[in-house]
């Protein structure tokens, strides 16, 4: 079987959820399927042929996003095209978010490969946050209209529609956009795990040690940092609390100004998707995570396999992955909120082991990935 992940949301010299995803994915098929030639086509900043792990990767030359210059724009159907014909895959995976499913049809139709989308990211989400005006409203009742018949458009040539996230499958399943399955993203849990002695581990504020709140993410608006922010100004009175954040984006010169005021405030910058990331998780007693544009929130089981639990808000992907036993949901768009279930789950007992035993029964990246061969499978 041949298999071409094609996605616009891979981050060139950078990190992500989508790049976390397919290294994995190249992972899994070395180890369980080497039957799979598997190929990725991604946007880069210039055009080249390289390896993601065992996996062939095709980088094409491709603008940056003005309003997000970590990402590029992969818009050179032509090599996009010239590609397909070549690699002739048996299934095509593409983000759900994007125009490039049809792209592959368009190319392909003569053999007519199985078309996969994975709803990595939900646009309407963008729009549809409380506005402060009657105009406001309107204009992002307008907006989330159009993303939801830009989004329609999208899947239109797809045979399935895979969506990792419960809250995200219900939405979807209203609005009727295509044959829809629920297969839930995956985590390394020898990578992410907790330290093998309470030294490798954070303290959770016992003895007078402060509480060491941790973010981990793309620095951008849809993010909520300034929610984090205010959340930890409220915190920070009391002299208990210590903020990490860690990641890169278009907000860094924000990030960075806030820390340099505020002396219990570490900006890590960029950190690779590997040992290094994994120790920044086992040091931290909670995770903060404020946006309420999580499609899943691969950084929750990231940070409950490390032992560690995670505050995120009651939308999107974290309101069905967090439990009340494994953190806790705020309010979006709400500090006061967020700063008191940072202080609500600071106070609690450390429980590494509970939380990542959890993680242990529900989520792996064998798991998924061996769902998703499934899937391809039954549609070749």
């Amino acid at each position: 079987m041949r298999v071409c992940d094609l996605t616009t949301l891979f981050i060139d010299q950078g990190e992500g959820g989508v790049n976390t995803y397919l290294k994995e994915k190249a992972a899994y098929f070395e180890r369980h399927r080497p039957d799979v030639k598997h190929v990725v086509v991604v946007p880069t900043a210039r055009n080249v042929e390289s390896q993601l792990g065992p996996s062939k990767l095709y980088g094409i030359a491709s603008p940056r996003y003005f309003r997000n210059p970590q990402h590029r724009l992969l818009l050179n159907n032509r090599a996009i095209v010239r590609i397909l014909r070549h690699e002739r895959p048996d299934v095509v995976e593409f983000d759900g978010s994007s125009l490039l499913g049809r792209v592959a049809a368009r190319a392909l139709r003569d053999r007519r490969p199985a078309i996969v989308a994975f709803y990595h990211v939900h646009l309407a989400t963008f729009f549809a946050r409380k506005a402060g005006s009657p105009f406001g409203r309107m204009a992002a009742a307008f907006s989330e209209n159009i993303a939801w018949r830009y989004t329609r458009h999208c899947l239109e040539p797809c045979d399935r529609i895979v969506v990792s996230s419960l809250d995200i499958l219900r939405r979807l399943q209203d609005s009727k956009l295509g044959e829809l399955v629920h297969i839930p993203l995956g985590v390394n849990t020898d990578l992410f795990r907790p330290g093998d002695n309470d030294n490798d581990n954070g303290n959770g504020g016992a003895n007078g040690n402060p509480v060491n709140v941790l973010y981990v993410g793309r620095l951008s608006k849809e993010k909520d940092l300034p929610v984090l922010f205010s959340a930890f100004e409220r915190l920070a009175p009391s002299g208990r609390f210590r903020l990490r954040v860690v990641g890169d984006g278009p907000l860094r010169q924000h990030v960075e100004d806030f820390a340099s005021h505020n002396q219990n405030v570490e900006y890590v910058g960029l950190c690779p998707y590997g040992e290094n990331l994994a120790r920044l998780y086992r040091e931290a007693d909670v995770v903060a995570i404020p946006s309420p544009a999580e499609t899943f929130g691969l950084t929750i089981l990231e940070a409950l396999a490390s032992g560690v639990p995670v505050v995120g808000v009651r939308q999107g992907g974290p309101a069905r992955l967090l439990k009340p036993e494994l953190g806790a949901l705020a309010e979006p768009g709400d500090p006061a909120d967020f700063a008191a279930k940072i202080n609500q789950v600071a106070q609690r007992p450390a429980e590494r082991k509970s939380y990542r035993q959890e993680i242990l029964r529900e989520y792996s990246w064998k798991k998924t990935f061996d769902r998703l061969s499934t899937l391809y499978e039954e549609l070749v």
